[in-house]
């Protein structure tokens, strides 16, 4: 039997003989797609919108899949029995990967990953902790850990049969605590005790049932100090300052069903095909987070409930034309409105039939896209919703852009919906910084769940869906367990009603009372 510690996963490959190369993992799975041609017969009466959407409907894939449409021959609406030929994107599998990761926290899953060339044998796996600097271990010998629902020190890897993938690596899930609560409870409270509240880790390794030599990187024989390699471990059990990981992100959106929500898929989308995955939306959406202070359970989870609510993941880009931003729209409406009002006190106004509400609303969306300043027709269009939380209007652009410093982007305000650092990044800024409602940050710790929903959308659209997000991810989350930054909120934490939330000492509050107890918990 021969030992050796890992973290890093560094070695030096021999010219024969057992390779192992040991670290910490999480799991990632990337959609892998082929270019194919199918043909198919059109019905009677069916056009190429039609048949196309058949075709997505029968297919179960997106209508951006499609490359090209290719008809036997030319017509608008089909006679019945024609021969079409349709190229798309199939996806033939699915590629798993387990990427190395630095750091974790306390109950997380994570992978322990091995990479070995051998074909028998048993490579068993154990985590220990590195007191560093610190004067007492917070573990004693070997970490505990669940497989499954079973407590664990150590892993065993049958190399005769338990291959994950190619080249020769096997995988296996573990979670980071011990079973029993009150062994739990222990833990956290010497994490505690820490002023980092955290413990690093190594992987200790055997091998045994062959005769296959183990290689070291160097002559250290040891994997752990040359260059103070090893997992970090929060002792938080809570994710107030964690970023999320694409499956934790994934879990919160998941149907009712159980399956995965697709992101993106809307045909006005503009972002890249390689951008509408979790592992990137969940990369921008932690680095949006964190540059705008949105860094607890409470903060996070009501974010995250926002903003899937303002176009449920499916498009960065308003679908309306945006013309109802302009205010050339609004100009025959704003003068004939005008004319109302000046002669109002007649007895018998000529004017009259200019005072429906319709004429007034024309009238008072010029006066807001002048404000806005749109002031030039086609800024409607230009300056439409973009982004998680749909940015409008001219003079947002200018503030996002100014607090970016890159105001010459102006000109091209697309970038917020192609671009998805921009996506999310926008919607992070306005969630604290341009919301007339002020920093949301500020709600979200009282767990005013109206007040934030009201400050981002204006109103009560959405409502229910908005608060049905903020529970599940609450409940995900378990912050109400787990959370060391809930204190100071006397509310029942994902309870919502009108008498709790500071929107009942609000002028808007007060006036839309009754629709809000309406939806009172």
């Amino acid at each position: 039997m021969s030992n050796v510690e890992f973290n890093e996963p560094r070695f030096v490959k021999p010219t024969m003989g057992n390779t192992l190369d040991i670290y910490f993992a999480e799991k990632e799975v990337t959609p892998i797609f082929e270019n194919t041609e199918e043909s198919i017969v059109a019905n009677k009466g069916e056009n190429e919108k039609k048949i196309k959407a058949r075709f997505v409907k029968d297919h179960k894939i997106n209508s951006k899949d499609i490359i090209s449409y290719t008809t036997e021959k030319t017509f608008k609406t089909a006679v019945g029995g024609e021969n079409i030929t349709i190229k798309y994107k199939k996806k033939v599998r699915d590629e798993v990967s387990f990427p190395k990761i630095e750091k974790t926290k306390i109950k997380q899953k994570v992978w322990i990953v091995a990479i070995c060339n051998s074909q028998n044998g048993i490579l068993s796996v154990e985590i220990l902790e590195n007191k560093q600097t610190n004067a007492t271990a917070i573990y004693e010998g070997s970490v505990k850990f669940l497989v499954g629902e079973e407590e664990k020190t150590k892993i065993e890897f049958d190399l005769s049969k338990d291959k994950t993938g190619e080249p020769n690596i096997f995988a296996k899930e573990i979670k980071l605590q011990p079973k029993s609560n009150d062994d739990v409870k222990l833990l956290l409270d010497k994490y505690k005790e820490r002023p980092d509240k955290n413990s690093f880790h190594f992987i200790k390794a055997s091998v045994s049932g062959n005769e296959d030599e183990i290689f070291y990187p160097d002559n250290s024989n040891e994997f752990l100090n040359k260059d103070a390699k090893r997992l970090e471990v929060l002792g938080v059990p809570c994710y107030c300052g964690i970023d999320f990981t694409a499956e934790q992100i994934e879990e919160f959106y998941k149907k009712s069903n159980g399956d995965v929500k697709a992101l993106f898929t809307a045909d006005n989308c503009p972002l890249p095909a390689d951008k509408k995955t979790y592992k990137e939306f969940t990369k921008e959406l932690n680095m949006a987070m964190e540059n705008y202070e949105i860094n607890t359970c409470i903060r996070k989870a009501h974010f995250l409930a926002q903003i899937e609510a303002e176009t449920f993941f499916d498009t960065t880009l308003e679908y309306a034309s945006g013309w109802d931003y302009d205010h050339m729209t609004h100009l025959d409406n704003y003068n004939n409105y005008k004319l109302y009002l000046a002669n109002i006190s007649k007895p018998k106004n000529p004017y009259k039939d200019f005072g429906t509400k319709a004429v007034k609303r024309g009238h008072d969306r010029y006066l807001e896209c002048i404000e806005h300043g749109h002031d030039v027709k086609g800024h409607g269009p230009k300056y439409k919703g973009r982004g998680l939380i749909q940015l409008t209007w001219k003079d947002t652009y200018e503030a996002y852009f100014g607090k970016l410093t890159k105001p010459t982007l102006i000109t091209t305000p697309e970038v917020v919906a192609n671009d998805l650092n921009m996506v999310c990044d926008s919607a992070a800024w306005y969630w604290k910084e341009r919301s007339s409602w002020g920093n949301l940050n500020n709600y979200a710790d009282n767990d005013d769940f109206i007040s934030a929903s009201v400050g981002v959308n204006g109103g009560l659209n959405g409502f229910e869906h908005r608060k049905a997000n903020l529970k599940k991810i609450l409940k995900t989350l378990q912050t109400k367990e787990t959370c060391v930054n809930i204190d100071k909120i006397t509310k029942v934490i994902g309870e919502y009603k009108y008498e709790t939330s500071g929107i009942k000492n609000k002028q808007w509050g007060k006036k839309n009372k009754s629709k809000i107890e309406a939806y009172d918990d």
